[in-house]
């Protein structure tokens, strides 16, 4: 069965510090929530963000794409 994709693209939208921000929000929300077994979360954020994002997400559900 294929899962379906729930993707956010911000790209140029958000600074390192509004991505941070909105991380711990959405952790927040996914640990009280069931959408990590329903659906595969995918974020795509600015470039200067990817770094900091993906060791903030390393043990998370939530997936990087560019």
């Amino acid at each position: 069965m294929r899962i379906p994709i729930i993707a956010g693209n911000w790209k140029m939208n958000k600074t390192i510090g509004e991505t941070l921000d909105f991380l711990k929000i959405l952790s927040q929300e996914l640990q009280q929530s069931s959408a990590t077994t329903k659906f595969e979360i995918v974020i795509a954020p600015s470039f200067i963000a990817i770094n900091k994002m993906a060791e903030l997400l390393k043990d998370s559900p939530v997936k990087i794409c560019a």
